[in-house]
């Protein structure tokens, strides 16, 4: 019994060390992650409008860089038509499609897949966005490809500081237009 006893009382010694370990482990980690920075990704994406016969716009380029936009800047000649955020408040990663036009010239772009394309941002879904040069018809899918279930802002909405439940972090893909 004695024996079962000590074997017991270390074994809970032994235990307790451990976690104490883990313990100072993690507040080490946690303090030194608080003195660095995050990493943040922010992609301009150009795209080309929406042609008649094209169920999603063709990407001609990606620039990503963890310059914050408008540092990360469309290319000239391209003018800002929606940016998307992984965070609510338009914070976290970013993504900023470009084009050729306004959606007030006609344009229309539909984007089928919003993950970023890796680059160590990860793959999140969207939970901001703000739309540019008049591109106030904005509609997002749940699905990849415009998958349903898909939302419709009301005309003239132009941001989303907060997409909302259920959406929160599953818009995959969007369309926008006049």
């Amino acid at each position: 019994m004695r024996g079962h006893l000590l074997r017991l009382a270390g074994a809970i010694a032994t235990s307790a060390v451990l976690c104490l370990g883990v313990l100072a482990g993690t507040a080490n980690a946690s303090s030194n992650a608080g003195a660095g920075q995050v990493k943040h990704e922010y992609c301009v994406i150009q795209l080309a409008p929406l042609q008649p016969h094209q169920s999603v716009s063709r990407v001609i380029s990606q620039t990503c860089s963890t310059l914050r936009f408008p540092a990360a800047s469309p290319a000239a000649g391209q003018v800002p038509i929606i940016t998307f955020y992984q965070f609510t408040n338009y914070q976290g990663n970013g993504e900023e499609l470009t084009g050729p036009g306004t959606c007030a010239a006609g344009n229309s772009y539909a984007f089928g897949d919003t993950r970023p394309i890796d680059n160590g941002a990860g793959n999140w879904g969207i939970s901001s966005w703000q739309a540019h040069s008049s591109c106030w018809d904005t509609k997002i899918f749940y699905g990849y490809n415009f998958g349903t279930p898909s939302y419709q802002y009301a005309q003239g909405v132009w941001e989303a500081g907060q997409i909302g439940s259920p959406w929160n972090n599953h818009v995959w893909s969007a369309f926008v237009a006049y």
